[in-house]
């Protein structure tokens, strides 16, 4: 009988030991998991962030590029503008006169 008893408290001793280690263990599982979910998530903002900022990058390229061509543009009719109304004479000589007003 006191046999008995003694393979029963070592068995509870034993399940005791069992307990704390499924705990612990359990515990650690969830620091891994949640370590994990919290990687997950941090690169998959980081992914959508990084996409983001490249749409952005191309459209602001694109922005650039228009800009460039309207401003080219602009200058061009201005000078065209101011252009035409120069007047161009051919064969007939220029005046010798030194300031504007003699000429």
């Amino acid at each position: 009988m006191q046999k008995v008893s003694q393979e029963v408290r070592e068995m509870r001793e034993d399940m005791k030991m069992m307990k704390e280690t499924a705990k612990e263990t359990e515990v650690k599982l969830d620091t891994a998991i949640e370590a994990k979910l919290i990687d997950t998530v941090g690169s998959a903002v980081k992914a959508q962030v990084d996409d983001h900022f490249q749409a952005m990058n191309s459209q602001l390229s694109s922005v650039n590029t228009t800009l460039d061509q309207v401003r080219s543009r602009a200058i061009e009719k201005r000078d065209r503008k101011n252009r035409a109304a120069n007047v161009i004479l051919y064969n007939i000589e220029e005046a010798s006169g030194n300031s504007r007003e003699d000429r």
